[in-house]
């Protein structure tokens, strides 16, 4: 007679399972993503319709240190190095404070910067001397040097600010957008076309390329403080504090 053997369940835990984890998860990174692109826009529509100010929007992007400021205000005396007089300038040719850019039209960090110059010219129009200029780097950004040509063809007709502005809005470095610019800001055509083709605006941009290189910039933007350099865009708290330094 054979023997039989009861086999004893095993009680094997049972995992749960939970079918809609996955789209849950889905729904909230989709939720982050659309938030944060609202948020772009808004602050971009803001900037551009002038209901939101460049103060608001860059005063908290980076958190600023006395100690930093104190150290460049230190550094720089009132050397003015790499300020020009045949390039674009806003705010007070006497001010204690004169800050050169070295920027690129197609280099969307010194598109962003260029809301943060704007609002402390327009806070600070006896402080400040702001000295734009061109850095084009093609190799990064096709349409750079002759986006810079074009500026500098805008600036001998008295509107190189009105250009400045409008490049930035647009972001078109094609011929035919700067040429749509050049007649939508008032520019003289015909003008402006001899202009782009003159050696003496390609030996101003390269000019500006030269000093630039030779005072050891890489990268736009690139500003000097009083002769004193700073890589990158730097937030509006920052520049209020060395504007406060040098004028207290």
């Amino acid at each position: 007679m054979e023997d039989s053997f009861a086999v004893e369940p095993v009680n094997t835990p049972v995992k749960k399972s939970f079918p809609w984890a996955g789209t849950i998860i889905f729904v909230i990174v989709l939720a982050l993503v659309g938030a944060f692109a609202w948020k772009v826009l808004h602050y971009y529509n803001g900037i551009k319709n002038g209901t939101l100010s460049a103060e608001t929007v860059f005063a908290s992007s980076r958190p600023s240190t006395e100690a930093a400021i104190a150290d460049l205000a230190a550094k720089a005396k009132g050397s003015g190095v790499l300020a020009t007089d045949d390039d674009p300038m806003k705010g007070s040719a006497t001010a204690a404070l004169t800050i050169v850019e070295f920027g690129d039209f197609s280099c969307p960090y010194t598109k962003s910067e260029s809301f943060v110059m704007h609002a402390l010219v327009v806070k600070f129009p006896e402080k400040i001397r702001y000295i734009y200029r061109d850095f084009p780097l093609d190799e990064l950004r096709p349409g750079a040097t002759m986006a810079a040509y074009a500026g500098y063809c805008a600036q001998q007709q008295g509107k190189f600010w009105e250009f400045h502005d409008e490049i930035f809005a647009r972001g078109d470095l094609t011929v035919e957008g700067l040429l749509a610019i050049a007649n939508d800001i008032g520019l003289n055509i015909p003008q402006y076309q001899i202009c782009l083709d003159d050696p003496a605006t390609q030996t101003e941009v390269q000019a500006d390329l030269a000093d630039g290189y030779a005072a050891g910039v890489k990268g736009t933007p690139t500003f000097f403080i009083n002769g004193e350099k700073i890589e990158g865009a730097i937030p509006f708290d920052i520049f209020l504090q060395i504007v406060q330094a040098f004028n207290p």
